[in-house]
């Protein structure tokens, strides 16, 4: 077969559907783009156009003449020519254009499976319209890979990085933006719509993808990974999904701070930069799963004193109690504690009224605000300690004592024996010895399980002592009855047993040698007999 081309034309590309595409809502609008182009020609046989089917076979050439083949070679079997004209859709690959200049060549056989291929002469230049899918699949000179440096504006590393403005790679990084300025730079994702919501999404292989975007209609920008599980606005606020909320700018002019909340969306904590209008220092309140009331509160400078506090309400918000480190005046701590309705009801001070030469005090107030019990430790200008109050009621004893030593036989000296003034040893006693003693001065406190209800004694001097010796009061003593059986409302005497008493029997020896009372009877023998004592 001879043929010539008498005419062959490259008209515009078309690029045709990528294989095994479709569109995603049935409409050819949203096809996506791949790497075929149709090819248009004229087929001209000894000067007179093809009218026949034909084989057309095409192959890609980096030059004119000669060079290297780029992919394989296309067979068109059977092409329609009517009067010389074809049509043909080609698609050398993905690869195929990569910024270098480009050449096709073409074969024919007409009619078509009749003899061999004839090579048409000259090799037609790829122009410009298939380099639209250089913008597509990338592209540049020679074996670097996709899309050449151009002024430092567009970078391709390799065929995997992409860097705008920019020639280095950071790290793993596949897509980089340079701005050579110092001031913003940066790109923007945009909607048309104020309510829109421009975003950024992530994804790995096969796990659930997130994003960040804005929320057009809130001014929120959020990040969404399951949920939006952070959220920023305008006004310097960040929510931590439902239960934790930033603010750096409270609502009331308190500084910055920090809620957590419960899970049914209730306030749990908050930590606040500063109260009072910014003018005093941070909190920590607690608060229940009541009514959302701070029932705990640790202040940094609580009351404009510069010390902190702990304070604790109740369920209606009133202050129960309050732990304060530095309350004025004076600068010292203090506990105090309240009734619902306000009012103080004990106060711990130790320092009392912040006063520098004043012990610890505890004050305890009636329902009307009122000191009734006052324990003071360094009372007056003699530092001594006082309770201050109108009535005591003692519970724990039954008898008034005072400390004495013993001077003879102390070994024998146990509770209940009753005790004798030792003239030989000022501010001693010891044991009575002998019936009807006029020195007798009491009963040693502590038998029959019966204690010392008052205890008194001076620390340091001759008036203390190690035994507890009743002087008035109920105290079990030791009775000896063979001088007498005892019934009660007996007075009581010495008796010449060591220790013990006995039934008074003459009066006229008995004044001011009396004991007491007996309370509880003795028939016989010694043993206990309760006492009130009432020396005479």
């Amino acid at each position: 077969m001879r043929a010539s081309l008498l005419l062959l034309l490259l008209c515009l590309g078309v690029p045709a559907l990528a294989d095994g595409l479709t569109p995603v809502d049935g409409s050819q609008d949203n096809l996506v783009l791949g790497s075929s182009f149709t090819y248009h020609g004229r087929l001209v046989l000894s000067g007179t156009p093809v009218n026949q089917a034909s084989d057309l076979r095409f192959s890609l050439w980096d030059a004119s003449a000669g060079g290297t083949q780029i992919g394989a070679d296309i067979t068109i079997v059977a092409a329609v020519i009517t009067d010389g004209l074809f049509s043909v859709e080609l698609n050398f690959g993905t690869g195929a254009f990569a910024g270098d200049a480009r050449w096709i060549e073409i074969e024919a056989r007409t009619p078509a499976g009749s003899g061999g291929f004839t090579t048409l002469t000259p090799r037609q230049e790829i122009n410009a319209v298939p380099y639209a899918l250089h913008a597509l699949n990338g592209g540049g000179g020679g074996s670097s890979g996709y899309w050449e440096i151009s002024n430092s504006r567009i970078t391709n590393v390799g065929s995997t990085q992409v860097l705008i403005n920019r020639d280095y790679i950071v790290g793993s990084e596949w897509f980089g933006v340079h701005a050579p300025t110092s001031s913003y730079g940066g790109m923007y994702i945009t909607t048309d719509g104020d309510s829109g919501k421009p975003f950024y999404g992530y994804k790995a292989g096969a796990g659930a993808s997130m994003w960040t975007y804005q929320d057009g209609a809130t001014l929120e920008w959020r990040v969404s990974n399951g949920g939006d599980h952070l959220k920023v606005r305008r006004t310097g606020e960040v929510d931590v999904g439902t239960t934790i909320s930033l603010d750096n700018y409270d609502d009331i002019d308190q500084g910055g701070s920090i809620e957590l909340r419960k899970l049914n969306g209730t306030l749990g904590a908050k930590l606040q930069g500063s109260t009072n209008g910014g003018a005093q220092g941070g909190t920590l309140a607690l608060y229940n799963d009541t009514n959302a009331t701070a029932t705990v509160v640790l202040d940094g400078e609580y009351g404009g004193a510069a010390g902190g506090a702990l304070v604790l309400r109740n369920s209606q918000g009133a202050t129960s109690i309050e732990l304060g480190a530095d309350f004025n005046p004076g600068e010292r701590g203090l506990i105090r504690m309240f009734q619902p309705d306000g009012t103080m009801t004990i106060q711990l001070d130790p320092n009392e009224g912040g006063t520098a030469d004043q012990g610890a005090a505890i004050k305890l107030y009636d329902d009307s605000g009122n000191l009734t019990i006052e324990l003071d430790s360094d009372y007056g200008s003699g530092n001594e300690g006082r309770v201050i109050t109108e009535v005591i009621q003692i519970t724990g004893g039954a008898d008034f004592s005072e400390q004495f030593d013993m001077s003879c036989g102390p070994e024998a000296a146990s509770p209940g024996s009753v005790v004798s003034i030792d003239p030989s040893s000022p501010g001693d006693l010891c044991l009575s010895s002998s019936a009807y003693d006029r020195r007798v001065a009491g009963i040693i406190s502590g038998a029959g399980g019966v204690k010392p209800g008052l205890l008194m004694g001076q620390r340091g001097t001759e008036a203390d002592g190690k035994y507890a010796v009743a002087l008035s009061g109920r105290v079990y003593c030791k009775v000896d009855a063979s001088f007498g059986a005892v019934e009660p409302g007996d007075l009581l005497t010495t008796s010449p047993t060591t220790g013990h008493a006995m039934k008074v029997s003459d009066s006229s020896r008995a004044s001011g040698a009396i004991i007491g009372k007996a309370m509880t009877v003795l028939e016989s023998g010694r043993g206990l007999v309760l006492v009130l004592v009432s020396l005479q």
